[in-house]
């Protein structure tokens, strides 16, 4: 390496993908909204939950934030590991990393339907 190059400039610090970068961007920015709906009915029913005429358990906080955080990790790290892979594998990752996270999404909204007693305090019809 001369001592004209940059660090930016060399090529160790070149993100290296076997498709082209365009097309990543576009696979991770399709997937990334399905990925932000997640997130944001995770919010809606947050904000829902909290805004009730009965207050939160520590439960009902930990498993809603859970479900706002989950998807976010799964996202992140599937966009850090699989980056470099082509195109239809990223896309696959992503995918089987979307079904993971609805899988999860649902499984909070079944929690909340069958123990949603567990998810407030002072309700009197939870005995």
């Amino acid at each position: 390496m001369s001592d004209a190059m940059s660090v930016a400039e060399s090529p160790q610090h070149v993100l290296k993908t076997r498709s082209p970068l365009w097309m990543m961007a576009t696979v991770t920015g399709v997937f990334g909204l399905a990925y932000a709906y997640t997130v944001f009915s995770a919010i809606g029913a947050l904000m829902q939950q909290a805004t009730g005429a009965y207050p939160l358990t520590a439960t009902g906080w930990i498993v809603l934030i859970a479900a706002i955080v989950v998807p976010v990790v799964i996202f992140a790290a599937i966009v850090a590991f699989g980056i470099r892979r082509t195109v239809g594998e990223y896309a696959l990752l992503l995918l089987a990393g979307f079904a993971v996270a609805q899988v999860y999404w649902m499984n909070t909204l079944s929690l909340m339907l069958t123990s949603g007693c567990s998810f407030v305090s002072g309700n009197p019809f939870c005995g």
